[in-house]
C-alpha cells in the first residue's frame, strides 16, 4: 500500500529584501486545511512569528509517535487517559554554514486510566519507533524519556 501526500510552499521576494538579505517568509498549504506561515529560525534570518523546518521536523515526530502510541495502546488493551509532549531538537550548525538535527528527545506524559497498565504503557514507546512513518524516517537519534502514572481515583471505566 502507498500513499502520496502534497505540500505547496509558495514564496516571493518582498519589496524589502535585497539580494544579499531575501525575505525567509513563505506559505506551506494543505489541501484543504489552509496555509501556516514558514520562515527560517530567527538565528537564521527569519521572522520568529512563523513556523521554522526545524519546528515542523520536531513536530512531525512528536505527533507521530503520539499517533502509534494510541495505536498500541488500543491494540494492548490500554485505555489512556490523555497524553502530554514536550519536545526539544538540538541543531547543530558547523563552520561552512552546514548543519543538521543531532538529536529529538521527546518527554511525553502519559495517564492512564487503570493503575496496573502503567507498567506495560511505559514500555509501549519502546515499540513505536519500528512502527512510527516518521521516526522510521528520520536519521536523527530520538529520545524519549516518557514518565507514565495511573489517573487518580479511576479503577475501571465504563
Amino acid at each position: 500500500m502507498e500513499e502520496l501526500f502534497h505540500t505547496h510552499l509558495t514564496w516571493e521576494p518582498e519589496e524589502s529584501s535585497t539580494r544579499r538579505h531575501a525575505s525567509r517568509a513563505h506559505t506551506l498549504s494543505f489541501d484543504g486545511f489552509g496555509d501556516l506561515p514558514g520562515s527560517s529560525a530567527p538565528r537564521f534570518h527569519g521572522d520568529r512569528e512563523r513556523l521554522n523546518p526545524e519546528q515542523l521536523l520536531l513536530a512531525a515526530v512528536a505527533q507521530c509517535h503520539l499517533l502509534t502510541y494510541v495505536y498500541l495502546a488500543e491494540r494492548a488493551g490500554i485505555e489512556v487517559a490523555s497524553y502530554r509532549d514536550h519536545a526539544e531538537a538540538l541543531l547543530r550548525v558547523h563552520e561552512d554554514g552546514s548543519g543538521e538535527i543531532t538529536r529529538i528527545t521527546l518527554h511525553p506524559a502519559v495517564i492512564v486510566f487503570r493503575q496496573e497498565d502503567v507498567e506495560r504503557a511505559q514500555a509501549l514507546h519502546a515499540d513505536v519507533p519500528a512502527l512510527c512513518f516518521i521516526e522510521r524516517t528520520v536519521k536523527t537519534e530520538v529520545v524519549v524519556d516518557a514518565h507514565t502514572v495511573g489517573r487518580p481515583g479511576i479503577v475501571n471505566p465504563e
